[in-house]
Parts: structure tokens; C-alpha cells; sequence
């Protein structure tokens, strides 16, 4: 993996960086690797804001019945949820999104608080102010998915 990190030290102006991008996430989807390409890819599309690479590899991996995605999502978001739930020690473990903020204190908006921030630049989603008190209500799960969901919205908007 240190030798595909190497490519994050090209420049956006690197000729057909797109296609070393996606050569390099092939290797790991044709080695069955699907964390390893899904974690290259968001890696790759943060440093050079690609998200388009990032969709067609999601488009990829559906069309050949790969379902890692919401095990990925998940993954991701239960490591959000844990870092901004130890901030409040009065919150329970439910599995909630609600316990990222405080539950004896909540926000009166939630809409550009640090969760819903973090959300978006993690999975390149944005949510306003009913998108994000939807988040609050619901369990990690239905987030995982509603997460994918909004992701699959947008690959649709932007045809790619």
C-alpha cells in the first residue's frame, strides 16, 4: 500500500493522473481487495477532488454485485459517531447519531456543527439544515444506508 501512497505525491497536474487512479483501484478491486480500493479512493479523491472516480468505482462495484459498500459506510460512520459520542460522557452507547452532540444540551441547529461537517467532507454528501435533523434521528444503520443513498443521488445528478 506505501507504493500506491507514492502516487499521492503527484500533482493534479500529472498527465492522466485520472487513469493512474484508476488503474491503481483496479489492481485492488481485481485482487478482491474492496476496503483496500474503497480506502484508495477516498484517500485519492480528498487529495486531488476527484469525487468522480470515486462514484464510478461505487457504479462499478454494483454492477459487479460487490455489496462491501454499507459495510465500508458503516465502518466509516461508527468511527465518526465514536469520536464525537467521547466528547459527552452523559451519552449512552445507544448507536444513535443523536449522542455526537450532547443529549443533556442538544443544538439548537444542527445543520454546520462538527458531526454533520465531518459527515459531509467524509463522504462528499451535503445535508441542510432537514437533511442533517434527519441524521440526528436516526440509528448508525439507517444512516449507512441513507448515506449510500444520498451518494447514489448524486452520481445520478452529476452522470457520472
Amino acid at each position: 500500500m506505501s507504493l500506491f501512497n507514492s502516487l499521492l505525491e503527484f500533482s493534479i497536474d500529472t498527465e492522466d493522473l485520472e487513469v493512474i487512479i484508476d488503474k491503481v483501484g483496479d489492481y485492488f478491486l481485481d485482487n478482491a481487495d474492496i476496503e483496500a480500493a474503497l480506502e484508495y479512493y477516498t484517500v485519492t479523491t480528498r487529495k486531488f477532488s476527484m469525487a468522480a472516480l470515486f462514484f464510478k468505482r461505487i457504479e462499478k462495484m454494483e454492477k459487479l454485485g460487490i455489496d462491501e459498500l454499507y459495510d465500508f459506510v458503516l465502518k466509516r460512520l461508527l468511527a465518526l459517531y465514536s469520536r464525537h459520542r467521547r466528547k459527552y460522557k452523559g451519552n449512552p452507547d445507544s448507536k444513535q447519531m443523536c449522542c455526537m452532540w450532547s443529549t443533556l444540551n442538544p443544538p439548537d441547529t444542527i445543520e454546520n456543527t462538527a458531526p454533520i461537517l465531518d459527515l459531509q467532507k467524509e463522504f462528499d454528501i451535503y445535508l441542510n439544515e432537514d437533511g442533517a435533523l434527519e441524521f440526528y434521528d436516526l440509528l448508525l444503520p439507517e444512516a449507512a444506508e441513507r448515506i449510500i443513498e444520498l451518494m447514489r443521488q448524486r452520481m445520478r445528478r452529476t452522470n457520472i
